[in-house]
């Protein structure tokens, strides 16, 4: 041989790992049509809608290439994506030095790059509308609410957010106020990650029958049903202090003058006298089986078996007794 040649030798094994190689390499590059890297064209669009959090090549460019090699491209990492909904502006030759320096391109290849690309993400919203009905559902069965009226209903912190499958939880919520305002917080999840926190804060009307007055009532009046009527009001403007019934204040005399239409409250009655000062009663003094009965005029109001001043009308005297009804006071003795 020469000194300008020089001989490598090549195992039995080694020329098979070669031929394996070189075998292998012209089924990924095609037999029927042989494409070099040079048949590898990269167009990149001037405008482009991304889904996720990063912009990638396959994204936002068009990619003439085999299989193996255009899945590697389309990989590529090119800038941080807006936020969901927003547009963002990326200069074409910060793409193409990406691009011409990742390891899976070289200079053979065609790229072409605007001079300014336009990226918008996509995004979407959640109404008003839906989380006011996530609401009134837990108004209704939570609640178990039967008449009632969301009358005020605003969220606070709502975004836009990326496209996957949305997700709204509500945390514990702690009911309604005394006023029928109400204020809970809701978890927003994307694909089961939470992204956001809202707050939903609004008032509810809830609907009963209460008793109000038909006619004017004058304070230490015992009003009896013929002197009320059921209004369909709503009572949080009530302030908790209202009457559905009449059981309740049966025998119990106003404290308080109530005006036609307004509705009976439960603070402005107390328990009515069994007799009161002026009233002619039977005076009754039992002793054993004897029983003494004559007239006694009340000097004071007298309830029900507690004691009373009467004076008795033969006599003149005063005495004390116990009110057993409408017309009877006994006589301690």
């Amino acid at each position: 041989m020469g000194k300008n040649h020089y001989t490598v030798r090549i195992s039995a094994g080694t020329a098979a790992i070669v031929f394996m190689l070189v075998f292998f390499q012209g089924l990924a590059w095609g037999t029927d049509e042989p494409a070099g890297v040079s048949d590898i064209h990269i167009r990149v669009n001037e405008t482009a809608v991304v889904n996720g959090p990063d912009v990638l090549l396959g994204e936002i460019a068009s990619i003439d290439a085999p299989a193996f090699l255009k899945n590697g491209l389309a990989a590529i990492e090119i800038a941080p994506s807006p936020k969901p909904g927003r547009m963002k502006q990326v200069q074409g030759k910060r793409i193409s030095n990406l691009i011409e320096g990742h390891a899976l391109t070289d200079e053979t290849m065609r790229i072409d790059v605007p001079q300014r690309i336009f990226i918008k993400r996509k995004s979407q919203e959640l109404e008003t509308e839906q989380l006011k009905a996530l609401v009134d559902r837990y108004l209704s069965e939570d609640l178990e609410l039967s008449e009632y009226r969301i009358t005020e209903f605003r969220v606070r912190g709502l975004e836009t957010y990326p496209v996957g499958d949305l997700e709204v939880i509500m945390d514990r919520p702690k009911g309604v106020g005394n006023k029928g305002k109400f204020s809970f917080h809701t978890d927003i999840l994307v694909d089961g990650v939470k992204i956001d926190r809202v707050n939903l804060k609004g008032r509810v009307a809830v609907y009963k029958s209460v008793l109000c007055a038909v006619r004017n009532l004058s304070r230490g009046e015992v009003i009896g049903p013929s002197d009320t009527a059921l209004k369909t009001v709503d009572i949080f403007e009530l302030n908790g202090d209202y009457l559905e019934f009449m059981d309740s204040v049966d025998r119990m005399a106003l404290t308080a003058n109530i005006g036609k239409g307004e509705y009976l409250r439960k603070g402005v009655f107390k328990k009515a006298p069994l007799v009161r000062k002026g009233d002619v009663v039977k005076l009754v003094a039992r002793r054993n089986r004897l029983s003494i009965v004559t007239l006694g005029m009340c000097r004071e109001d007298g309830y029900e078996n507690q004691p009373v001043m009467v004076e008795n009308m033969k006599s003149g005297k005063l005495v004390r007794g116990f009110a057993k009804n409408e017309a009877t006071v006994e006589v301690m003795f």
